[in-house]
């Protein structure tokens, strides 16, 4: 085989077999494309049950979860959904909090009157640690319904409804009823709906950014969402609408009215999602954040107190994106080194576009467009950032090599200490995915990474799964750290991330929310978009530092050297108090020991046997004088010997003492006070 015009030359070749075995199989050179059976890997492929999240048990027709509940009808729908949940998330051992009223409904309207079906007892098809799922037919003369279920022991319920129509019928409409408890829906985010309280009424056409919706309280909620499928969408007619009623909330899904003939069938695939997902982690209190860009300063994260560093790819110990393989002579021995000062390191890896680095990329490339996207697919701006180069055709040795059928994706600036990286666009879901997770396993275990640094997610729940597994493989200090910026005002996309990425929040360690964020928006809004809280996980802040009193409200900092921000103050307060042995309290529940009467300032608490620490926000741009109400008798504490101190907090608060009665709170600003016996 020849070029085309090019003359024939014989080149000889002599192959050197020696006998010797490859270490671990060959996989830990890159260049010997070994991995690339990775490319058929099925590690975490399995319904066993995921920590910290207790196995399905099945009792009649009732799942039990980690803090939830959920009873199925003789239609294999939900009738009734708990949580147990305390009111700060701090324990699921609390009383059964209905969050339905009554059964979700499955409603299909002909002549504006709902046809009847009949049905029969669901059958188990699954019962295992992780899943159990069920099969249940509902039937009438004209359509049947086949609704298979599967509910995971994170709180994901999975539905598929196939209707087969039996006769030509012109169908008004085709409706899910989700009934919520008024008293539940407190709070609501999606179909374009910022996160916050909950408005009286929405009506939203089907479509993105409006086939998902979050409805409920803090200990207690239900996420629907709806997925992409052109029965739902019905050339337009379909919809979403929520009315607020006297005893109880009503979302409705709706199909519009079609005309369906004998044979035809419809797909209607939707979810729900029981939050919170899991108790807040008092590990979060040892988990201090450093992040920087290029520049990896591990004196300043030992002498400032942190105890993570994530590395970010595009310096020179990750300097490929999402293909970290080549500079691990580099990145070991900085983990390992930072380990001797108690610094576990994350890893920015994740796919959704790939450096051409890599050893296997002309392999990848015989596979068609299965690994990476078809050209045409362009979904950057006109200018790769910080370069004279088109996006039309990226980096010139993209051009050059690859020539067509590619996209080019980010691309990092050249320094001294590290060449040009250019990327190009990888599919959604693909075989690149298994070997993602494998490389992550070996990451963990040979380099000894503790985590993953995610900025948005590009996968699915279930690969999210399994690299939760594949880390738990090899320790249980595995953290996973969800970065977003807000997709809400991006582009008018009006779709929170809290929304947007729920079905991966169960598996996720801490949340950082943070680029366009307004910070100075009011505390529902805060407490449903930003903290995490509702679904059982602590975050921290990004945009300009943040607001540190205010995040002390919801447990938040922010990052070390990211930005030029320093919450080592906040992080010294914490060991000052002690708090990772607390019990932390929201202003919204009712076993908060503080009040303010002052509706601009939120106290939420910190509880010790001896001692409370209370971190108060002050959401107005004006100084605010309040007097602090003290559930003594709650906190264990007597008044007339308590010790109230302001503790000082370098470049925010100096010390002194307080009079519970006549406090000042400086404006858009706080005050963290700490009374003791």
């Amino acid at each position: 085989m020849s070029a085309f015009g090019v003359k024939d030359y014989n080149v000889e070749i002599t192959l050197r077999i020696q006998d010797e075995m490859a270490e671990n199989r060959g996989y830990n050179v890159p260049q010997n494309q070994s991995r690339l059976n990775w490319l058929d890997s099925d590690m975490g492929i399995d319904n066993k049950v995921v920590a910290p999240f207790t196995p399905v048990s099945l009792k009649g027709n009732t799942v039990t979860i980690l803090g939830r509940k959920l009873t199925y009808d003789i239609f294999g729908l939900p009738s009734k959904i708990t949580s147990s949940f305390t009111e700060s998330n701090n324990s699921c051992n609390g009383t059964d909090k209905d969050i339905i009223s009554r059964s979700v409904r499955l409603d299909v309207l002909q002549g504006k009157s709902r046809i009847r079906f009949t049905g029969v007892k669901p059958v188990i098809k699954k019962l295992e640690s992780g899943l159990v799922s069920w099969e249940s037919a509902l039937c009438s003369d004209a359509v049947d319904i086949k609704l298979t279920t599967g509910m995971g022991c994170d709180g994901n319920i999975d539905f598929m409804a196939e209707f087969n129509i039996k006769d030509n019928i012109h169908l008004d409409n085709i409706e899910l009823i989700m009934p919520y408890k008024k008293a539940v829906a407190k709070y609501l985010m999606g179909l374009g709906i910022k996160g916050g309280f909950r408005p009286d009424s929405v009506e939203r056409k089907w479509g993105q950014p409006h086939n998902m919706v979050w409805i409920g309280d803090v200990n207690a909620g239900l996420q629907l969402r709806m997925y992409d499928g052109k029965d739902w969408r019905n050339e337009g007619k379909g919809g979403c609408n929520f009315k607020s009623l006297e005893k109880e909330c009503i979302l409705t899904a709706y199909n519009g009215e079609r005309i369906l003939k004998k044979g035809d069938r419809m797909e209607f695939h939707f979810a729900l999602m029981i939050t919170p997902f899991k108790t807040l982690d008092n590990r979060h209190w040892k988990e201090r954040y450093y992040q920087d860009y290029f520049t990896i300063d591990s004196s300043l994260a030992i002498s400032k107190g942190a105890t993570i560093m994530n590395i970010h790819q595009g310096n020179k110990y990750n300097p490929y994106i999402n293909y970290p393989f080549l500079a691990t002579s580099k990145l070991k021995p900085f983990v390992d080194n930072v380990k001797k000062h108690n610094i576990r390191v994350k890893l920015y890896y994740t796919v959704r576009e790939l450096s051409v680095y890599l050893p296997e990329l002309w392999a990848l490339r015989q596979l068609d467009n299965e690994i990476f996207t078809a050209s045409g697919i362009k979904e950057l701006s006109d200018t790769i950032p910080g370069s004279r180069y088109s996006l039309i055709d990226g980096h010139p040795w993209l051009f050059e090599h690859l020539r067509t059928n590619y996209n080019p994706a980010w691309h990092t600036l050249p320094s001294e200490d590290r060449d040009w990286d250019f990327a190009i666009g990888t599919q959604y879901l693909s075989r690149w995915h298994n070997y993602y997770i494998e490389g992550l396993h070996w990451l963990a275990e040979n380099i000894g990474i503790r985590g993953l640094y995610l900025d948005v997610i590009g996968y699915d729940r279930e690969v999210m799964i399994r690299l939760r597994k594949a880390m738990d493989l090899v320790s249980d200090s595995c953290l996973i750290d969800f970065h977003a910026g807000n997709n809400y005002t991006y582009n008018n996309n009006k779709i929170s991330p809290a929304n947007q990425y729920m079905e991966h929040l169960p598996y996720i360690n801490s949340l950082w929310f943070g680029e366009m964020y307004d910070y100075n928006l009011p505390p529902d809004y805060w407490l449903v978009e930003i903290s995490g809280i509702p679904f059982g996980l602590y975050g921290e802040m990004l945009q300009n530092c943040g607001n540190a009193f205010r995040g002390m409200v919801y447990g938040m900092s922010t990052r070390l050297a990211w930005e030029g921000c320093d919450p080592s103050g906040i992080w010294k307060l914490w060991d000052y108090f002690g708090i990772s042995g607390s019990r932390y309290t929201g202003y919204w529940d009712p076993g908060n020991p503080d009040r303010t009467n002052n509706q601009n300032v939120m106290t939420s608490a910190y509880c010790k046997k001896d001692k409370v620490m209370i971190a108060m926000g002050n959401w107005s741009d004006r100084n605010q004088e309040v007097s602090l109400t003290v559930n003594w008798e709650k906190l264990g504490i007597d008044p007339l010997n308590a010790n109230i101190e302001i503790p000082a907090i370098e470049n925010l608060q100096d010390a002194g003492t307080a009079d519970l009665l006549h406090l000042t709170i400086p404006a858009s600003k706080g005050l963290i006070i700490i009374i003791s016996r």
